[in-house]
């Protein structure tokens, strides 16, 4: 009996060590009083070996540009210090029409990877052009970056 429950109980540490828990914060970037881009994740919390999605929201009256690349940042203190990522990414320039969501799977886990695992507060930057002369391009602006905070608990 002492066995059994010697076991379960290491078991038990294994798996809560495993099943690290993320928390995030949207991320908004206002172009003027009435015009927005917002991305977030949904669900906002969770474990990070769950799905999760990545939303992107184009509240402008013009056409958002962007890719599938992203920069990672790791809270070291006030400062942020970059990850390097060795993904390679497609260069392939995505469209999101004024008033259209986009939704895409997003992977947490590559914290373990990238980090050591380390928990703590982590941003996602992605850089976005607004085109309101869509598609002759003739007149992109703005372009910003947009950050997503979040934290390996």
């Amino acid at each position: 009996m002492l066995i059994l429950a010697g076991c379960f109980s290491a078991c038990k540490e294994k798996e809560d060590d495993t099943m690290k828990e993320y928390s995030t914060k949207e991320g908004r970037f206002d172009i003027n009083e009435t015009e927005f881009v917002r991305m977030y994740f949904s669900p906002e919390s969770g474990y990070i070996d769950s799905p999760v999605n990545l939303i992107i929201e184009n509240h402008t009256k013009g056409v958002l540009t962007y890719g599938y690349d992203f920069s990672l940042e790791y809270a070291n203190g006030t400062n942020w210090i970059p990850i390097e990522l060795d993904e390679e990414f497609l260069i392939i320039e995505l469209v999101l029409l004024s008033g259209e969501t986009r939704e895409g799977e997003f992977n947490f886990s590559f914290i373990e990877e990238y980090n050591n695992g380390k928990k703590g507060k982590y941003r996602i930057i992605k850089y976005f052009s607004v085109c309101y002369d869509f598609p002759n391009n003739s007149e992109i602006d703005p372009c910003f970056n947009l950050y997503i905070e979040f934290e390996i608990k």
